[in-house]
């Protein structure tokens, strides 16, 4: 597919889930407008790209954030009804999203002042931990920049 918007790479979402709320059906749009199965590194950068995309399939964005599950209890970590909330994101608008619970996402901010928000489930905590040996952090980071889907 090549795509009108050329800073668009590519897109992703699930669209069906079970009654656990995991995703079982999604979708996937790549834009081959940057695509040259000539160069090795394009192919490389593209085999990262669908990656990182079927991850979003597979529930890493923001939109299924307060879906996730406690493995432990078999629960919600998130308790339900969902609820929208208005909300203020990192690109300072205001938008109307499912929130999760915080013991699923927090929001913090750096020494300097930048707002951010982190994944703070205690298995992506401990895998944060070990990745970089430091016992000190709370969890996993998310991407500040604006884009249509939280990052890591």
């Amino acid at each position: 597919l090549v795509c009108e918007h050329p800073e668009v790479e590519a897109a992703a979402a699930n669209c069906q889930t079970d009654q656990f709320d995991r995703p079982t059906v999604g979708s996937v749009t790549l834009c081959l407008n940057s695509f040259n199965p000539d160069d090795e590194n394009s192919r490389k950068e593209f085999t990262s790209l669908v990656v990182h995309e079927f991850l979003h399939i597979l529930g890493m964005d923001s939109f299924n954030f307060p879906y996730f599950y406690d493995p432990k209890t078999g629960k919600p970590r998130t308790p339900r009804p969902l609820v929208e909330e208005n909300v203020t994101c990192v690109d300072g608008k205001v938008r109307s999203v499912l929130l999760p619970d915080n013991n699923t996402i927090q929001e913090a901010y750096t020494s300097k002042g930048a707002h951010y928000f982190e994944v703070v489930t205690p298995t992506v905590r401990n895998v944060v931990r070990n990745q970089f040996n430091c016992q000190k952090m709370t969890g996993a980071m998310l991407e500040n920049q604006p884009t249509w889907e939280g990052d890591w």
